[in-house]
């Protein structure tokens, strides 16, 4: 169910393993379209791959100059 889906997403943040953890949440979204706090979830993770891609990349460019 999405829920169970929602939940494994929760603990799968929790113990560091990003990548299954969004894949959960997409998973209860795809189960669920109505529960909306899986979408927030979702989200605050792409949030976070995407600050940490522009800062690896911000790094290298500082490193080089």
């Amino acid at each position: 169910t999405a829920l169970f889906y929602f939940v494994k997403g929760l603990f799968m943040k929790v113990t560091g393993n990003l990548q299954s953890a969004f894949d959960c949440f997409t998973k209860a979204i795809l189960t669920d379209p109505k529960l909306s706090v899986a979408r927030v979830e979702k989200y605050s993770l792409s949030k976070k791959r995407k600050s940490r891609n522009k800062k690896s990349l911000m790094s290298l460019f500082k490193k080089g100059a």
